[in-house]
């Protein structure tokens, strides 16, 4: 019997074979031909394939799928070699070379290579708790987290939306619990007691401090902010939008600040998305009592379309497919259309996207 089975198993091995297509068959050739030639992290795709070596596992997670299947299928539209730049959501910045393979009409293939870029040498290398990776890199968390360990009071700066209270919040919490939060953008309502009260804050070593909206603190208080950040006894973080003018007098405030850290926009950190996303559902969750969590590949389609947004459009949509769910578990189909459309559709071009 067992020669018979072996004779039988060697039929079906060589009839599945010669029934795959001529353009997969060529597909594959190009893979492996690549992977031998560049010993590093290889990725082949096609419209029903995604193959990568071991190296492309560990360099590109499930949330980068969408987004390389889409330079594929450009570079197969194109019908020509190319190399781009991208960040992934392991945080690693790398340089992509497409070579496309010749498919029949409707039908795209592509092999990428990735190849990580030199990270740059400096102060606050750690390896962070945030999406598929824990790469080596210093980033606007790890600044923060340098300046507080020096007893040295951290400005955030960066547009409307882009976190920069939830990252102060987080920074602080290793320094004790629950930061009290001295809001500049409710100063005008009661000067004097605001102003009391971040005293009383930031004389005290063991209250964390989060000084927000440092840019609309009232025009009579700030020589007096700016002193008090400059002689502040426990750990204070601050917060501004990046569009301060230089000749306004919140300049005296952001001047006392010894660090000043640029919190980059949402779109530009895919590597915290998963982490923002469930620390927004863990709120919700505490807030109704309502368990959600993700189907798999969810993430992937904000991610993989650019994310547009803030972190307070972030919530919004979450809070909207919470509502739309039919369970506890949230699926692409109940995001809201703008961030999960990518899935469909025509592909747009580099300069499209641009």
């Amino acid at each position: 019997m067992l020669p018979l089975v072996v004779e039988i198993g060697r039929s079906i091995e060589a009839q599945l074979l010669a029934s795959r297509a001529d353009g997969e068959r060529v597909f594959f050739d190009v893979f492996l031909r690549m992977q031998r030639r560049f010993r590093g992290a290889v990725i082949g795709v096609t419209k029903s394939l995604y193959v990568a070596n071991t190296q492309a596992r560990a360099l590109a997670g499930e949330a980068d799928e969408d987004l390389l299947r889409r330079l594929a299928e450009e570079a197969g539209v194109r019908s020509r070699t190319g190399s781009v730049r991208r960040r992934l959501s392991s945080g690693h910045t790398v340089s992509i070379q497409i070579t496309p393979v010749d498919q029949a009409p409707g039908d795209f293939a592509a092999v990428l290579t990735l190849e990580p870029e030199a990270e740059p040498a400096g102060i606050g290398f750690a390896r962070l708790p945030f999406g598929d990776g824990g790469a080596l890199r210093p980033d606007y968390r790890d600044q923060l987290r340098q300046a507080l360990a020096s007893e040295q009071p951290g400005l955030l700066t960066g547009g409307r939306g882009t976190g920069k209270r939830f990252a102060a919040a987080a920074a602080l919490a290793r320094h004790g619990a629950g930061a009290v939060e001295a809001d500049g953008a409710v100063a005008h309502l009661d000067p004097q007691a605001w102003l009391k009260a971040l005293q009383a804050a930031a004389g005290n070593p063991a209250v964390p401090l989060i000084l927000s909206h440092v840019e609309e603190i009232p025009l009579e208080l700030m020589t007096t902010v700016a002193d008090l950040v400059a002689r502040a006894q426990g750990p204070l973080v601050g917060t501004s939008s990046e569009q301060m003018d230089e000749d306004s007098t919140a300049v005296f405030v952001r001047e006392s600040f010894p660090v000043v850290v640029p919190v980059p926009p949402l779109r530009d950190r895919a590597d915290e998305f998963s982490g923002l996303c469930r620390s927004i559902l863990a709120d919700f969750e505490a807030a109704d009592g309502k368990a959600t969590t993700f189907a798999p590949r969810t993430l992937a389609a904000p991610v993989a379309n650019d994310w547009p947004g803030n972190i307070r459009q972030l919530r919004q949509g979450l809070a909207t497919s919470r509502i739309r769910a039919a369970g506890h578990e949230i699926k692409l189909a109940d995001l809201p259309a703008r961030y999960g459309q990518g899935q469909a559709g025509r592909i747009l071009g580099e300069m499209e996207r641009v």
